[in-house]
């Protein structure tokens, strides 16, 4: 009985094992169907996954013997497991002080990073140390206010008005200027220096040719000892005059308003100035001052580097006379009214401020003379009997007639010309007349 059981239990699996390799075949065929017009079938990893059984999970005690025998993966990230160590503490040489801050999502637009930010701590030092770094800026200070010309920037408009020369001569005594600048000169080859000369200073100029008008001088003191500094390729198109003066290098500039040469030559011509003078003398501070006319500080700016220092307008509400500082050697710079007759304002520009010393006031009598006064004058003396008015007597007191003529030659002078008071102030100058 037990062998019949086995045979038929044996014949039960061939014939189950057939039955299961008919239906594979049967799905092969199927698939291979499918496939017609096709030049292959390719085997993906999609197939091979949806033929796989699915695997059932280990149990635990399955579990805990493999990972006894080392053979199971750490399922967690490397953030959370013992491999993750804190970061050391940098010892910085400024103590910084680190804010613990909420750990909220912070996005880039207000800190750009998700970094910890940090904040300085504020370090009291002692008053010694404040001293002697007070000391040590006030003495770079000097060191580049020392020796700096002060300035005076003009378009005169031409300096062969009349009078022209006399009032700038003023303007640079009451500003008490070392260096002129002045644009549009209107000076030529036949007007020679001694016509332009001013007492104690001395006059550079570069004249505009083949057209009038334009051109650029600069007037020194003769004390500073101002020589010409000329560019390797000098180029006579530009009106650009460069002057050294106490370790200062100025530049007069006149950039006209109709060209015939265009902008960016120009900011090229000046670039290539600046580097030449830059290698001959790396430590010389540079000064660049004149009419820009419609040439922008942008432009001039990202060509030479240099910062333009004048903020009030200089014609109408435009400011088209300009100073560029290669350092910040001038600190005080005004805008004021000259003397000559232009419609532009002078600029002034000093290294410290002007001192000013304290205003006194006194009282001056003078006579006016006028023609008029003369007029009436003559007009009566001529109709006067001299010797009746003073009473001339054939006496030989002659000193009794002598007080009598001065004493009408007094009322005269009294009557005709009387004298006038006038207030006068220390700040004067001492040119000015009191007419």
């Amino acid at each position: 009985m037990n062998r019949r059981r086995a045979l038929s239990l044996i014949l039960f699996s061939v014939l189950t094992a057939e039955v299961v390799f008919v239906l594979i075949l049967m799905s092969f065929n199927n698939s291979q169907h499918k496939a017609i017009g096709q030049a292959s079938w390719t085997l993906t990893r999609q197939a091979i996954l949806s033929l796989r059984r699915t695997t059932a999970i280990p149990g635990r005690s399955a579990r805990q013997h493999i990972a006894i025998l080392g053979c199971a993966v750490r399922r967690r990230g490397c953030r959370g497991g013992r491999r993750k160590s804190k970061p050391k503490p940098v010892q910085l040489p400024i103590p910084v002080l680190i804010g613990s801050e909420n750990k909220r999502k912070r996005t880039t637009e207000h800190y750009g990073t998700n970094q910890r930010r940090r904040f300085l701590r504020r370090i009291n030092i002692q008053d010694n140390d404040r001293h002697v770094v007070g000391r040590q800026n006030s003495a770079v200070h000097q060191l580049n206010k020392v020796n700096v010309p002060s300035l005076y920037v003009l378009n005169a408009a031409a300096l062969t008005k009349p009078n022209a020369v006399q009032q700038l001569a003023v303007d640079l005594t009451s500003h008490e200027s070392d260096i002129a600048v002045i644009t549009e000169t209107h000076l030529k080859t036949n007007h020679v220096d001694t016509l332009f000369h001013i007492q104690g200073y001395t006059i550079c100029r570069r004249d505009r040719q083949r057209r009038r008008g334009g051109g650029v001088a600069i007037y020194a003191r003769s004390t500073l000892q101002p020589t010409i500094w000329s560019y390797s390729a000098d180029d006579p198109t530009y009106e650009l005059l460069w002057v050294r003066v106490a370790g200062v290098f100025i530049g007069a500039v006149y950039h006209p308003p109709r060209p015939q040469y265009s902008t960016q030559q120009f900011l090229q011509y000046i670039e290539c100035c600046l580097d030449e003078l830059s290698s001959l003398q790396p430590a010389a501070s540079i000064v660049l001052a004149g009419d820009f006319n419609q040439l922008s500080d942008t432009e001039v700016i990202g060509k030479t580097g240099l910062q333009q220092i004048v903020r009030q307008p200089t014609r109408g509400s435009n400011i088209l006379d300009r100073v560029f500082q290669s350092t910040p050697i001038y600190s005080t710079i005004r805008v004021v009214t000259s003397l000559i007759r232009s419609d532009h304002k002078a600029i002034t520009a000093y290294a410290d401020q002007p001192p000013t010393l304290p205003k006194t006031s006194f009282n001056k009598t003078y006579r006016p003379v006028s023609p008029n006064q003369h007029a009436a004058f003559i007009a009566y003396m001529s109709s006067l009997d001299l010797f009746d008015s003073i009473g001339v007597t054939n006496q030989t007191d002659i000193q009794s007639d002598f007080d009598d003529f001065y004493a009408l030659a007094l009322r005269l002078l009294e009557y005709f010309y009387p004298s006038k008071t006038i207030t006068v102030s220390s700040r004067d100058p001492c040119y000015v007349t009191q007419l």
